[in-house]
């Protein structure tokens, strides 16, 4: 009944959200992103709102493309006991309220993800300003620092922060997941929470945020990091990945050839014998040759059946890497406990109180169909004048 009523605050949020005029600009202060960190001292909450400034927002471009002149944005900071204190506690240095309703993003660091979501996910649920379908990310180090780095492409940085999420599809090395969907698998008896992750890195000089890898909850509390490589093992036996590309070496060992992942579908049955869980994970996955680095014609049929069985293999190590990384968290990201609850209802109730337990000492069946449809325009090598 707490699950209904929850999802039904968060349904009825979409519907509560409303307009802005130019009055209201210079009230407001418009809230495009925000991140909350813990204290290093008396255990308090840092609040950080990355505020758009409103000429900004009047004469932004279609695509938000940055342009000419000052900074666009203010990021505001204040600390307090609870988020909505720190929320009101704002208006004592910038004289406007925060208007949350163009949030798109909430940005949790490290420490306070580790320390537990049970102080904070309340008001992002409860505020009818905020939607249920905005991001959640979590950040490396501190929040704070994230919204520091300034972007090279768009006047907002938070925006090019929400474009580099919701792109995850071209490489299927994270995914994106809402406040709906985090709060939905933290009342979930057994799956745990996967999160972005959100990481400062320096190129010749010049610091970026990059998107890589995911937050692994458990109980509310960050217990771990998935890598880009776990990460996509999760995903194809979720049924998440859309995109993306395989590296594998040329089956004739002299370079490299790189596939363009077209399409993949993930089908699991679950079993139970003699007391023991057995999962049976099928992917299908169709891929095309992107480039090659060998001088050898793969454009055939005996080369194309090797590449085929190379990608499979390279499909089950990440898959069997995510699974390793999961028992030693002892965290179901999987969902595995859902699949084995709908398919045997009556088992389910012996295995509940003891998940933990038989999570650890579940055993994978993987089965990997992978095709080439495509070799692309070429069909042979190029062949260079030596």
């Amino acid at each position: 009944m707490k699950k209904i009523v929850i999802i039904g605050m968060l349904i009825a949020a979409i519907t509560l959200t409303g307009c802005w005029s130019a009055k209201e600009l210079n009230t407001m202060s418009l809230v495009m992103g925000v991140g909350i960190d813990k204290t290093t001292e008396l255990d308090h909450l840092l609040l950080t709102a990355q505020v758009a400034k409103p000429e900004a927002v009047q004469g932004a471009s279609s695509d938000g493309k940055k342009g000419s002149g000052g900074k666009a944005y203010s990021n505001i900071s204040m600390v307090g006991d609870t988020v909505f204190e720190a929320i009101r506690k704002t208006t004592h240095i910038i004289g406007k309220r925060l208007f949350f309703t163009h949030n798109e993003i909430v940005i949790l660091g490290r420490s306070l993800a580790e320390d537990g979501l049970e102080n904070v996910i309340d008001f992002f649920l409860r505020d009818h300003e905020l939607r249920p379908n905005m991001l959640v990310a979590v950040a490396t180090e501190n929040a704070a620092d994230i919204f520091a780095v300034d972007s090279e492409t768009e006047k907002l940085p938070i925006t090019n922060i929400i474009k580099t999420i919701r792109a995850h599809q071209y490489a299927s090395h994270f995914t994106a997941v809402t406040i709906f969907d985090l709060t939905e698998q933290l009342m979930s008896e057994t799956t745990t929470p996967v999160v972005p992750l959100l990481s400062i890195t320096q190129s010749r000089g010049v610091k970026e945020v990059e998107a890589l890898g995911m937050a692994v909850f458990k109980y509310g509390k960050m217990v771990g990091i998935l890598n880009e490589t776990e990460t996509r093992g999760l995903l194809w036996v979720k049924g998440d990945v859309k995109g993306g590309s395989i590296l594998i070496d040329s089956p004739d060992g002299k370079g490299k050839v790189s596939l363009e992942i077209s399409k993949a579908d993930s089908e699991i049955k679950p079993e139970i014998r003699n007391g023991q869980v057995i999962m049976h994970i099928k992917i299908s996955e169709s891929a095309a040759l992107a480039e090659q680095t060998t001088e050898k014609n793969l454009a055939t049929l005996e080369f194309v059946k090797d590449v085929e069985r190379l990608q499979a293999n390279v499909i089950k190590q990440e898959i069997l890497a995510a699974l390793n990384k999961s028992k030693q968290f002892n965290s179901d990201i999987f969902g595995f406990g859902n699949i084995v609850y709908r398919k045997f209802p009556n088992d389910w109730q012996i295995f509940r109180h003891q998940w933990d337990k038989v999570y650890t000492d579940i055993d994978c069946v993987i089965d990997v169909d992978a095709k080439i449809r495509s070799t692309g325009t070429l069909s042979d090598t190029v062949q260079l004048r030596k």
